[in-house]
């Protein structure tokens, strides 16, 4: 059952035309955009708690520490079959965004931006693929890649 009553007090969605996720290096080097929508942008957040309290307490108090930033995983299904496109230089490009640069100490700060949306500055802290498909050469046909992106603060950003 819907609460209305909580429903009708929410802005109304301006529906568009559908555009497509990008995700760009904040140097201006490199974008990365999206084949196809992710299938689902789940995001976490933790609170850091330190236990202090004296010996022999059954619940110790929390102590505050600090919140941590956010993180947002994204899961993208590909697939150049239909088109018979190779998938494998545009998943390697998108693993690149991990890596450090030859001369650089850290990995790339980078913005992820869905239409209206943005998710900036963050860090690329994991990337997975799974493959699902190959053409009889072995070039990738299908896949799917994962990654999680984590929030950093303003003050990293070197420029």
């Amino acid at each position: 059952m819907v609460n209305s009553k909580v429903l009708t007090k929410l802005p109304q969605a301006i529906i568009g035309q559908g555009q497509y996720a990008m995700l760009a290096r904040l140097d201006g080097v490199a974008v990365f955009e999206f084949i196809t929508m992710p299938i689902e942008l789940p995001w976490e957040r933790a609170l850091n708690y330190t236990a202090s309290g004296a010996a022999g307490v059954i619940v110790p108090r929390q102590q505050f520490g600090s919140v941590e930033g956010w993180t947002l995983q994204i899961s993208v299904p590909m697939s150049g079959r239909h088109e018979k496109k190779s998938l494998l230089s545009y998943v390697d490009s998108l693993a690149k965004l991990q890596i450090p640069d030859e001369d650089a100490v850290a990995p790339p700060i980078l913005a992820f931006r869905w239409g209206t949306r943005s998710f900036s500055p963050c860090i690329m802290t994991r990337f997975s693929k799974t493959e699902k498909g190959w053409y009889p050469n072995g070039d990738l046909a299908e896949c799917t890649v994962g990654f999680s992106l984590l929030e950093v603060p303003v003050s990293q950003v070197v420029g």
